[in-house]
């Protein structure tokens, strides 16, 4: 992801969506439908906050983040972190994938494996 983050195809559609976010409606529109006609799935990482955050002496005990879902895209999965845990969101097309949580209890195997290998390594 890192790669990606990097590459020139990354900052020239991150031009293009800034550049529909000044054109009249129906072009935004149209543009978002072509970039979203295009893609199956798109698969977000966010590090958040290390240490907790407080709002009103209120302790805030999970963030969460959502990918946008534009034109027909089939999945969206967010990955963030906050606080030493992380939340893993996942949102589909119910035509495509009627059963998301098959997703969300793997990222919760493949986890709780890093999780051994990690404490086993110390």
């Amino acid at each position: 992801m890192d790669a990606i983050k990097q590459s020139i195809e990354a900052l020239t559609f991150y031009s293009l969506l800034n550049l529909f976010g000044v054109t009249p409606r129906k072009v935004e529109e149209q543009g978002l439908n072509i970039f979203g006609s295009r893609a199956t799935a798109v698969v977000t990482n966010v590090r958040g906050p290390g240490q907790a955050l407080y709002i009103a002496g209120s302790k805030i005990e999970n963030i969460m983040g959502w990918v946008p879902q534009a034109g027909h895209l089939g999945v969206g999965v967010s990955i963030f972190s906050y606080d030493g845990k992380v939340s893993v969101g996942v949102i589909t097309d119910a035509w495509l994938v009627p059963d998301p949580e098959h997703i969300t209890a793997r990222f919760r195997a493949r986890f709780d494996e890093l999780l051994a290998i990690a404490t086993a390594a110390n």
